[in-house]
């Protein structure tokens, strides 16, 4: 036998208030007193009841939806969720996760399933390239966030990508390192945040007559097969650098998890860290590459701040509050003990 579900009456009984007050909290649990939140979130609990989104979005022609859609997959989006969904939860709002692998056929199935669910704005964690679907999300007359452009559809939050890149190798110039190696993944890809810090990386380089002496510039593919291999990007890339050009005395990551696999190897293969090979990377998210000694050179990259900021900015764009289009979000340098 199915079990009845609880009305919103029922709920409002056990906790002796109004349904008005019921409608109130689950709409925004913030607009009724700390008192009343716990009263109705024990009743609720009690019963088992939560109210219907798709009931919510035809009472109010927006739902208390706000999706996140991911054009492509990468390491920090962990810590992005946990920033975007700590601030939106606190407000009543209940995010739904898309993902894509850059197939833009797929992507306009997706742009297109969930603005189906009437949401109330949208995260991009990343950037949207397709003019079809820029037109699309702009007729949709939504606050939409993203983290990784320049030109935003409607507001931006995120890390000024090229002036970190910029950053890194001011450094290196000034520790008058020579012969430099760069690693990452899909780095022609002008869409991705790690496409962005090689670009400035490269190109202040450039701008004091240094060449980048060995560009290990991994394919989604490649990635794919050595992930799915069993293999580790980080040592296959110091094997790589070490094979090509063994005066290498620097390798910079584009990604920090590739570095701490790097950092893993070095120390396995008793290659001293920065005698015989400086490392350097970009993020530092992971919570393992701050405890690895030596201590990494890195630019602090801070993916949960991004996402708290994005979840802030579309709960005041939603609300009509007075925001800036584009929200930058500050990067700290680290020198660790893998530099010289």
């Amino acid at each position: 036998m199915i079990k009845k579900k609880p009305t919103i009456i029922e709920v409002a009984k056990l906790a002796n208030v109004g349904t008005s007050s019921i409608t109130r909290y689950f709409h925004n649990p913030k607009s009724v007193s700390d008192s009343l939140q716990k009263r109705i979130q024990n009743a609720s609990n009690k019963l088992s009841y939560y109210p219907n989104p798709i009931a919510s979005s035809l009472a109010s022609k927006r739902s208390k939806i706000i999706p996140v859609y991911i054009p492509s997959i990468r390491y920090a989006i962990v810590h992005f969720m946990r920033g975007i969904e700590k601030v939106l939860h606190d407000s009543g709002y209940q995010t739904l996760l898309s993902t894509n692998d850059g197939n833009l056929i797929s992507e306009e199935k997706i742009i297109n399933n969930l603005l189906s669910w009437n949401p109330s704005g949208l995260i991009i964690i990343g950037k949207i390239s397709s003019r079809k679907i820029v037109k699309k999300l702009k007729d949709a007359n939504i606050p939409i966030v993203e983290t990784a452009s320049k030109k935003p559809i409607d507001l931006s939050v995120g890390i000024n990508h090229e002036a970190v890149g910029i950053k890194m190798a001011k450094f290196i110039i000034k520790k008058n390192y020579k012969y430099i190696s760069f690693i990452g993944t899909d780095l022609e890809n002008n869409e991705l945040y790690t496409s962005q810090i090689y670009s400035g990386f490269k190109n202040e380089l450039l701008k004091n007559k240094i060449k980048i002496k060995n560009l290990i510039n991994f394919s989604e593919k490649e990635k794919d097969k050595l992930y799915y291999g069993g293999k580790s990007i980080g040592s296959e890339a110091i094997k790589k650098v070490i094979k090509k050009n063994k005066k290498t005395d620097i390798a910079v990551f584009a990604d920090d998890i590739f570095a701490l696999d790097a950092h893993i190897f070095c120390k396995k293969m008793n290659i001293n860290m920065p005698k015989d090979l400086s490392l350097a990377t970009f993020g530092t998210t992971f919570t393992e590459i701050k405890e690895v000694s030596p201590t990494f050179t890195s630019i602090d990259i801070n993916f949960l701040k991004v996402g708290e900021r994005s979840g802030e900015i579309i709960l005041k764009k939603i609300h009509n509050k007075k925001v800036n289009k584009i929200n930058e979000i500050n990067h700290f340098f680290v020198e660790g003990g893998t530099t010289k």
